[in-house]
């Protein structure tokens, strides 16, 4: 065994990441992305994204270290919001066969009395 096969050698790139402060413009814009639109929205700091609270996540967001959808609270309001657009389809759907069942017996109606 060579010991050189375990050991490393590491550098200190720390210097060069470098980040930018977003400003409160810019984290209203980040924050209605989100989807967060109250102040109680902007600071459920449940951590699930890996930051401490969600004015972090959304700097991380900003510098393009992470994205919304890491946000389980923005992931939660998309699938509310497909959610409350399948019922809408479901509901048309409904309409349409209620109709289509109408325009059938009226067609039937209209035979028998051809016959």
């Amino acid at each position: 065994m060579d010991l050189n096969d375990y050991l490393r050698n590491y550098t200190d790139r720390s210097k060069e990441c470098t980040y930018k402060k977003p400003s409160p413009f810019e984290l209203e814009a980040i924050f209605n992305d989100m989807k967060k639109t109250t102040a109680d929205s902007r600071k459920i700091d449940c951590e699930c994204c890996g930051y401490s609270t969600c004015e972090r996540m959304a700097a991380a967001i900003f510098n393009g270290f992470n994205k919304k959808e890491n946000c389980i609270h923005y992931i939660k309001s998309e699938v509310e919001g497909e959610k409350e657009h399948a019922l809408e389809l479901a509901e048309a759907v409904k309409r349409e066969k209620a109709e289509l069942q109408e325009q059938h017996e009226l067609v039937n109606d209209t035979v028998q009395r051809v016959n």
